[in-house]
């Protein structure tokens, strides 16, 4: 499956997850820069049956005093799991 003209990250993703699988699990940086285009991403996946793992999970980048949530994963048909951020300094 290639990436359309014109085609977003998100609409990309979205048209090739939303197949038949049962068990799909998507994630990455998403650069969702605004928290309104966390709501949008996780909108347009949750239409497709996938779930946002990573929601209530803290910042995934910061820097001086810059805090975001880049990063994501979503899943399809996932019973039970857990997630969370790594503190910068437990990263070494």
């Amino acid at each position: 499956m290639l990436l359309q003209r014109g085609e977003s990250q998100v609409e990309f993703l979205s048209r090739a997850a939303s197949g038949e699988d049962s068990f799909i699990i998507l994630g990455g940086d998403f650069n969702t820069w605004p928290p309104s285009s966390i709501a949008t991403l996780e909108d347009r996946m949750g239409k497709i049956g996938l779930k946002r793992l990573t929601k209530g999970t803290g910042y995934t980048f910061e820097w001086s005093d810059l805090k975001l949530t880049l990063d994501h994963i979503f899943s399809k048909d996932v019973l039970d799991y857990r997630a969370g951020v790594l503190p910068p300094d437990k990263c070494q």
